[in-house]
């Protein structure tokens, strides 16, 4: 009886701690992938700065 109900407990912890890797994975993966938006928006900010200063001269589409 004992030994069962320590494995229920190990098998419970198992699988939270599962889980929460699994989650933490999620989380950590949004997490970059907001970054390299955010790089992207900023360097797009950065460049059109600098085409308005006169720094940098943008390409026309023709």
């Amino acid at each position: 009886m004992t030994n069962e109900i320590g494995l229920w407990v190990l098998v419970t912890i198992g699988s939270f701690s599962l889980i929460n890797l699994v989650l933490l994975g999620i989380v950590i993966r949004l997490f970059y992938h907001s970054l390299d938006r955010q790089k992207d928006i900023l360097n797009q900010i950065r460049h059109l700065g600098m085409a308005a200063s006169g720094i940098l001269e943008l390409e026309d589409d023709d």
